[in-house]
């Protein structure tokens, strides 16, 4: 005959510690959906040179924000396609602010990959902050979704 498992075994213990990652918050500000133009927005992930680079959440980093963020256009061959998806990249924002080192996490194809970072190259971030309040280097994902109305 089956019963409740032992109440213990999700017992949450006395040292866990809950961090709340805001990096999509803040740099989904200002981004929107207008006439076929992608929106933009932001995550954290894997895989990515993390030397030097703070991680959103861990040790008090902050979360960069985007400040300037220009909507990546679409390419000729999605818009063609009547292509709708998102775009996921990895991305560094370095300690002055600027995006560098995008790689593609996720995408459709038809070179929205491409236009996205292109784009990228030209947002300016406030950067996060480290524990001590000076400006630091941290990686963050961004997204866009393309949608054609």
């Amino acid at each position: 005959m089956r019963q409740e498992p032992d109440a213990a075994l999700f017992a949450i213990p006395d040292d866990y510690k809950l961090f709340r990652d805001t990096a999509q918050q803040s740099l989904a500000r200002g981004c929107g959906v207008s006439d076929g133009a992608p929106s933009a927005n932001s995550a954290g992930s894997p895989g990515f040179p993390t030397t030097g680079i703070a991680q959103v959440g861990i040790g008090g980093v902050t979360a960069p924000r985007c400040d300037y963020c220009p909507q990546p256009s679409y390419s000729e061959e999605a818009r063609a396609a009547k292509l709708n998806g998102t775009v996921v990249l990895k991305i560094a924002v370095t300690a002055d602010g600027r995006a560098e080192n995008a790689q593609v996490v996720k995408g459709p194809g038809h070179g929205l990959e491409q236009k996205f970072i292109e784009a990228v190259k030209n947002w300016r971030f406030t950067p996060a902050d480290g524990p001590d309040g000076t400006p630091v280097a941290c990686q963050v994902e961004v997204e866009a979704t393309f949608h054609i109305r």
